[in-house]
C-alpha cells in the first residue's frame, strides 16, 4: 500500500537544499581525490627521474672504465642478495630482487 504524503514548499525547498549541499560535498571529496592521485603520480615520477639518474650515474662509472670490484650483501629492504660495486669505496648497487639501490649503512 503506498501512501501519498503532500508536502508544502518549505519541505520540498529543504529537500533541495540538501541535495545541493551533498552534491557540493561530493564535488570537494572528488577534488580532495583527484589532488591526492596528481601528488603521488608526482611522486613517482619524481622517484622514476632519480632512479634513472642513479642508473645513469652507474653506467657512467661503468664506461669510464672505474675499477670496481663486485661484492654481495644482504639488501636492506627485502633482504635478498644485493650486487654492491666498490668504486673509491663508495658501496652501491641494486638488488637483483627488488631492484631498489641497495646501499650500505655506515
Amino acid at each position: 500500500m503506498v501512501h501519498s504524503v503532500s508536502v508544502g514548499p518549505h519541505t520540498q525547498w529543504n529537500a533541495l537544499l540538501i541535495a545541493a549541499y551533498w552534491t557540493n560535498s561530493l564535488g570537494k571529496n572528488l577534488d580532495t581525490i583527484t589532488q591526492e592521485l596528481e601528488q603521488q603520480a608526482q611522486f613517482v615520477k619524481e622517484r622514476m627521474r632519480r632512479a634513472d639518474e642513479e642508473r645513469k650515474a652507474n653506467k657512467a662509472l661503468l664506461t669510464r672504465g672505474a675499477v670496481l670490484e663486485a661484492a654481495s650483501q644482504d639488501c636492506r629492504h627485502c633482504g635478498g642478495i644485493a650486487a654492491v660495486h666498490i668504486p673509491s669505496r663508495l658501496l652501491f648497487g641494486y638488488c637483483q630482487v627488488c631492484g631498489k639501490l641497495a646501499q650500505r649503512r655506515p
